[in-house]
């Protein structure tokens, strides 16, 4: 029994190639495009990255139809799927992605990708259904720990009005509580030319010697500075 030659080999694998019709690939890619395009509005609209939420989106949109596109020609000859696995055994991706949320999200998109390259579409569309159910479901979780997270610190918080004239820089008062508190939130600014400007902070101190450093420094700004403090109570 003879070797089979290279022509050989390749009439039998292109006997395993199947034509792509120009339906196929135009349904493919369309969907493709329509479910990176929602990918992308998913990203933007429920992330919270410090990366450009743009830049990413527009990344996610391509990754979802560059694979379904490249699926689509693995699928449809032996031959090229044999020949891209060795092209594709030395790519390296070097970007690194230090976010894990962003990263799930390039996953989600070639998985997106893969299933409409393989013509599984129904497939695809439920992925992204359960995705979209997954994503909001995390959003909504993350935004109550951080609200309940807020409101308890606020209530552990002590109280200072603070009244002074219009005149004096609020830039300085903010950087006297910068400097002398753990932590403060402005909850209220008023100001008008009969009864000057009353600020309402809540802050958290360390002790009672913090407060009198307060005192000192916002009499030092101005000496028609005046404030008072309210303790929270303590359970």
């Amino acid at each position: 029994m003879q070797p089979k030659t290279s022509n050989d080999l390749s009439s039998i694998l292109s006997n395993y190639s199947i034509n792509i019709t120009v339906a196929d690939g135009l349904i493919i890619l369309i969907l493709a495009l329509l479910l990176g395009l929602y990918l992308r509005y998913l990203f933007g609209r429920f992330t919270n990255t410090f990366s450009s939420k743009i830049a990413f989106g527009n990344a996610i949109l391509v990754i979802t139809l560059s694979v379904a596109a490249l699926i689509a020609v693995v699928k449809s000859s032996l031959a090229l799927s044999l020949g891209l696995v060795g092209a594709l055994s030395v790519v390296r991706f070097r970007t690194a992605i230090k976010e894990p949320y962003n990263l799930a999200f390039l996953l989600l998109s070639i998985c997106v990708g893969i299933a409409v390259g393989a013509s599984q579409y129904l497939f695809a569309i439920m992925i992204v259904i359960a995705a979209t159910i997954i994503v909001i479901y995390l959003y909504k979780e993350r935004a109550s720990n951080s609200k309940r997270f807020l409101g308890t610190l606020l209530e552990d918080m002590d109280t200072l009005a603070i009244r002074c004239p219009v005149s004096v820089s609020l830039e300085k008062i903010n950087t006297l509580l910068v400097s002398r508190t753990d932590y403060f939130k402005i909850i209220s600014w008023d100001v008008s030319e009969d009864d000057g400007m009353n600020l309402a902070v809540k802050i958290r101190i360390s002790d009672h010697e913090s407060l009198r450093n307060i005192e000192n420094e916002l009499k030092g700004i101005s000496s028609d500075v005046s404030f008072s403090f309210y303790s929270s109570p303590t359970a």
